[in-house]
């Protein structure tokens, strides 16, 4: 039985400092994007601030979005610590570095995103009528660096807990971040894509950059489709480690001032409209003539100025220099990325080259950026991109949320997917037994048995491949293993059983290359991935396919036995960022609830270790600040109430220490 179609889907772009939704209901011409939010009604923004705050007030109702941005305490830019492998890098980089639990993180998240869909059903169902009976389909998107399987299944269990996925309401992974863009770009770009143009989209956001390398394959422009030439493991470069470079900036400034400020002061400027608007338009011709950029020290009288720290009239002053130092860290990392896949398709496509490096995210849509992207592969092209042009996106910040809805859409019109291939990260496998070949050495040695229908000799605990790593994943092709499972034999007395029509498989994975696949499980990189419990107990004895015992042919035909089985098929659903699985039986998805049961092994990975992720200096010690400042100002709350209780003065925020007249 086939899932009905959406008719309306959204698409959620959950970034590590904004979130951004798109939607598109059947009678749109084109997905629109949210742009009134809570704390901004009159205005337009393109997207919402990921940030959450709690009141001390009792109640654990959190504020979110833009109210909550200047609010203390306040829990910002905990995206990255969905991934708990790493959360605990984090943990053993620096133990006492005050990082939050897994627990906490999810808590966060799903709160965010409780806040998030009440606020998204209200504001569709204000512009569209109730939606309770309509099916909507909530799509979201994963970063490159989140690999494990865990990490989508918790997700999917924290979105349902903050309300999406209820009722006829769907929740969907769809595609990664860069994917996303991708097909953004390819349906609405101003370049003409001819088949077989090549692209590499870079997806710099908040805390992760992420690639995609694909090749435009379709003849026709209206009708965009793009397939995946490499799997690229994104890196922890963003906008937030240049945020905590400056930090550590101004932190050093006033230390050389000899100025004892309030601890927060450094964050605070970081996240001040001003910085944000410089570190923006960095690199953009009007900034060209501006000699200094100046950002407002908080709590510092206009006319104080101190030299050491670089302030004047109140403000602290940044060069250009001082700038490009914040910036170039992850410029670097990102140039290295690009010539890392512009040399892997050398290699691995000799002959071909890289069209098109689009850009998109916020960091993606830096002007410093992208002067510095041209210098390195325009002015000194790379032999794999002799006439490379760099795009942005229309909308950088937008592409991700966008891209995930017009990839549903063209899907539902005209039953053609946007990503129409993907190469597969891994080789999945099942674990069954298999007819015994004497001339296969993997069998020698193994546990053999003859089946007690058939007759056949078969070898116990052997892999069946049914995808190898590197093989391009068609969306209309299945990947899919038959079992023929003995139900009962007939004239048997438990023969209606319940149990006797339900069975447990596992499915194994392994990240070795294919010509290096193990038969068996009993190889260092050949792992369970999960256990999978199909479920026909539903169906009737007669349900099933009678056959004969196969004997001997000098038996008499009478004396063979008559059993009932069941022949069935367990497809598995290869996304962008997780794994479904289906059971089919008799041709038909078969979906009734429970029918299929997945059990994930603790530690499932489903793409191979990413050695492309480097830890940011200035990460833990952002973190170790924040926790320090929360402790700081939780003391001056609890001291404030008792002085407030004794009747005892308040304290007062300290002036300036040193002023250079």
């Amino acid at each position: 039985m086939l899932s009905t179609q959406p008719e309306i889907v959204v698409g959620v772009d959950f970034g590590m400092t904004y979130t951004g939704v798109a939607y598109w209901r059947r009678n749109m011409p084109q997905p629109k994007v949210i742009q009134r939010w809570p704390g901004r009604p009159h205005e337009s923004n393109r997207k919402v601030p990921t940030v959450l705050h709690y009141p001390i007030t009792g109640n654990n109702v959190p504020e979110w979005g833009f109210p909550s941005q200047h609010s203390e305490p306040k829990k910002e830019w905990f995206k990255r610590y969905l991934d708990p492998t790493y959360l605990e890098q984090l943990r053993a980089e620096d133990p006492n570095a005050g990082l939050p639990t897994i627990t906490e993180v999810r808590k966060w998240y799903r709160d965010y995103m409780s806040c998030l869909f009440n606020y998204i059903s209200k504001f569709l169902q204000d512009q569209m009528g109730p939606w309770n009976m309509l099916h909507v389909e909530f799509i979201f998107s994963l970063p490159t660096t989140f690999g494990s399987q865990e990490i989508t299944t918790s997700l999917r269990d924290l979105l349902a807990e903050a309300g999406f996925g209820r009722g006829l309401h769907t929740i969907e992974f769809g595609l990664t971040e860069p994917q996303a863009s991708a097909v953004d770009t390819a349906k609405d770009s101003s370049k003409t894509l001819q088949s077989g143009d090549i692209l590499l989209v870079v997806d710099a956001g908040g805390g992760t950059t992420d690639a995609a390398l694909l090749e435009h394959s379709s003849p026709q422009d209206e009708i965009p489709e793009l397939r995946e030439l490499a799997i690229i493991p994104g890196i922890d470069v963003g906008s937030t480690n240049i945020d905590a470079a400056f930090e550590l900036l101004v932190d050093n400034r006033l230390q050389a001032g000899g100025l004892s400020l309030d601890e927060s002061t450094s964050y605070t400027m970081a996240h001040s409209p001003e910085f944000q608007m410089w570190k923006c338009s960095f690199g953009d011709d009007s900034t060209e003539d501006t000699p200094q950029f100046l950002v407002p020290v908080p709590r510092l009288n206009e006319s104080a100025s101190n030299r050491r720290a670089g302030i004047e009239r109140g403000k602290m002053a940044f060069s250009h220099a001082d700038f490009e130092l914040l910036f170039e860290p992850q410029v670097v990392e990102i140039v290295r990325l690009i010539r890392d896949q512009l040399d892997s398709i050398v290699h691995n496509h000799p002959g071909r080259y890289v069209k098109y490096l689009i850009l998109s995210g916020g960091l993606g849509s830096s002007p410093y950026l992208l002067s510095r992207l041209k210098a390195e592969f325009m002015l000194n092209s790379h032999v794999a991109a002799p006439s490379l042009e760099i795009l942005l996106s229309d909308e950088p910040q937008l592409a991700v949320c966008k891209g995930l809805v017009i990839d549903r859409m063209q899907r539902i019109k005209t039953r053609r997917n946007v990503l129409t291939g993907r190469i597969c990260p891994a080789s999945y496998g099942v674990l069954c037994d298999m007819p015994y070949d004497k001339n296969n050495r993997q069998h020698i040695g193994q546990d053999v048995y003859k089946h007690p229908i058939y007759g056949v000799t078969y070898v116990r605990n052997q892999v069946k491949w049914m995808i190898k790593k590197g093989e391009s994943i068609d969306v209309d092709r299945h990947i899919a293993h038959t079992f023929t499972r003995q139900v009962c034999r007939l004239g048997d007395a438990d023969s209606d059983n319940t149990s006797k029509k339900i069975w447990l498989d596992k499915i194994v994975i392994s990240h070795q290359e294919a010509h290096r696949l193990p038969g068996g499980l009993k190889h260092s990189d050949c792992h369970v991935l999960c256990k999978i419990t199909s479920d026909l107990s539903t169906l009737s004895l007669s349900d099933f396919e009678l056959v004969k015992e196969q004997k001997h042919w000098l038996k008499k035909l009478g004396s063979r036995e008559k059993y009932r089985v069941a022949e069935h098929q367990i497809r598995i659903v290869i996304g962008s960022t997780d794994l479904k699985f289906e059971l089919w039986y008799k041709g038909e998805q078969f979906a009734q609830t429970n029918s299929v049961r997945v059990d994930w092994q603790e530690g499932a990975a489903i793409s191979a270790p990413n050695f492309n992720r480097r830890l940011d200096s200035n990460i833990l010690a952002g973190v170790r600040k924040r926790k320090a400042i929360e402790n700081q100002r939780e003391q001056a709350r609890v001291g404030n109430g008792l002085r407030h209780r004794t009747g005892g003065p308040r304290s007062r925020t300290p002036g300036l220490f040193t002023r250079d007249r």
